[in-house]
């Protein structure tokens, strides 16, 4: 069975390939602590939005890597995304990953968290027993277009009330590759804030 290309690949393409490179950093640096981590396949990633799979301590993890995100496309603030109901209406922590490597910008490393933590999270901090309810905090941003929602946290507040269960360190130093793919990182995320620019000047 083929596959379409994503959405997000075809109306975004810098922001897809900025994910790409976001997933073979985490790859590359992963693999010095893991050394049984493969890349989920194509159907996998698609249906389970599973990236990798990490074998560890006979248990196997299926990880979705989460970069860095601003909370507007042109702002300057950085949040994480957690989508709670894709664009089909499906509840996201149904799907068949089990850990979230989210990119901690403030240690240069991946965190490493259940998906059920990042649940409870959202429960404990909204207080929520319905996590649907648009009654949030206003530090937070509740996201929705057509059947998906998404909760947007600042990046701070995410990461000093979030405990790891394993920090991945991006292993710039040893593999100049890594390098390589973080000064391609920014120079496409440099061009997403040109345009923002141009936007700004002409309307």
């Amino acid at each position: 069975m083929a596959f379409r290309k994503p959405n997000l690949e075809r109306k975004y393409p810098i922001i897809f390939k900025i994910g790409e490179i976001t997933e073979e950093i985490f790859f590359r640096s992963a693999k010095r602590i893991f050394p049984k981590i493969r890349r989920a396949t194509e159907r996998e990633d698609l249906f389970e939005r599973i990236d990798f799979f990490i074998e560890r301590e006979n248990q196997l993890w299926g990880v979705d890597v989460k970069g860095r995100r601003k909370r507007k496309r042109c702002g300057k603030d950085y949040a994480v995304v957690i989508e709670i109901v894709n664009k089909g209406g499906k509840y996201i922590f149904s799907k068949g990953f089990t850990h979230y490597a989210i990119e901690n910008p403030f240690e240069k490393t991946f965190w490493i968290v259940p998906k059920l933590n990042i649940l409870q999270f959202l429960k404990t901090e909204l207080n929520l027993r319905n996590i649907h309810t648009e009654a949030v905090p206003k530090f937070f941003s509740l996201y929705k277009r057509g059947k998906s929602i998404s909760y947007i946290v600042p990046e701070e507040y995410f990461f000093n009330r979030i405990t790891p269960l394993e920090r991945v360190p991006i292993n710039w130093r040893e593999d100049m590759e890594i390098v390589e793919l973080l000064l391609e990182r920014e120079k496409l995320r440099w061009e997403i804030s040109e345009k923002c620019l141009q936007l700004s000047r002409y309307g």
